[in-house]
């Protein structure tokens, strides 16, 4: 498969040498898909890493810093000028992911 290939090389190169990295089965994105309702767009990495943390810790998950908005797309970064509020939107579904983690709040 091109994109195995592709990682392999990217992990061959001297900088990531000695470092851990893992991959997860793309299965695991249907299983992602599930949690915003099987939308169309593409759940975001960071409630991927939400799902697989709740999978793998046998304690309790805390999170901090996940909302959304129009000009906070990613954590550390603004929005290009480019992209418009609109698109922000067209491309993962961050309004049912809000909704997936307040509920999770609310079980607690």
């Amino acid at each position: 498969d091109k994109d195995v290939r592709k990682y392999i090389a990217h992990r061959k190169k001297p900088a990531y040498a000695g470092r851990t990295q893992y991959m997860f089965n793309p299965e695991f994105w249907c299983h992602v898909w599930d949690w915003v309702a099987q939308r169309k767009l593409k759940p975001s990495s960071g409630l991927a890493g939400i799902v697989l943390a709740l999978h793998s810790c046998e304690g309790p998950v805390s999170v901090y810093g996940f909302r959304h908005n129009a000009t906070k797309f990613h954590y550390f970064d603004n929005l290009p000028q480019k992209v418009t509020e609109q698109e922000v939107y067209w491309y993962h579904p961050l309004v049912e992911e809000f909704a997936v983690l307040h509920e999770l709040e609310e079980m607690n």
